[in-house]
């Protein structure tokens, strides 16, 4: 199916990015560049990544949609970036085991006190109370921190727009993919 998208976008002259990582990453890094205006998401990792503007509610017909402007965000939390990713990887998601026992308003607390990872697990270490708390043995917090602040992304991107094809559009679609013939009429 992507490469379906990859070549109707082509077909269409669109441009389209192969992230060499995580897509959030790529497109706060457009943001950051001035390539792009902001970054359309539900995900809320575009901000955690460092999306100076993230655009939610798209998906929405009854909702309107929500600008987050990160800097905004920061000043209010009295956050740095750095402190902004840790709730996340202290709670857990797809790149580390959170910490057992601490949900996301706990390690959000806990960062705003003691502002590092770092000091909470030697907080937690010095308390000795594993029932409360209990930390992974694997635990790549330090790695997981790093994809969000460091991430691999693709730094030479450059936007080339095309002519759209209307007739290999239609071949695609129709012949190809059973598209309706009139369906496919309208939209070109």
């Amino acid at each position: 199916m992507v490469n379906d998208i990859k070549y109707l976008l082509s077909l269409l002259g669109v441009p389209y990015i192969d992230s060499p990582s995580e897509a959030e990453a790529q497109c706060a890094a457009l943001v950051k560049s001035g390539k792009a205006y902001a970054v359309a998401s539900e995900d809320m990792d575009s901000l955690a990544f460092g999306a100076p503007l993230l655009l939610r509610g798209f998906g929405s017909k009854r909702e309107p949609l929500v600008e987050l402007n990160l800097d905004d965000i920061l000043q209010t939390l009295e956050m740095t970036h750095h402190e902004f990713v840790a709730p996340g990887i202290m709670r857990g998601g797809e790149y580390a085991s959170g910490i057992e026992g601490i949900g996301f308003h706990t390690a959000f607390r806990m960062i705003k006190q003691m502002r590092t990872i770092e000091k909470v697990l030697a907080f937690i270490e010095a308390k000795g109370d594993t029932t409360k708390f209990r930390v992974p043995d694997f635990y790549p917090y330090i790695e997981a921190r790093q994809v969000f602040l460091q991430p691999e992304i693709d730094e030479n991107v450059t936007f080339h727009w095309g002519k759209s094809d209307a007739q290999s559009i239609f071949d695609f679609l129709v012949r190809q993919k059973g598209f309706s013939t009139k369906r496919v009429e309208i939209g070109l």
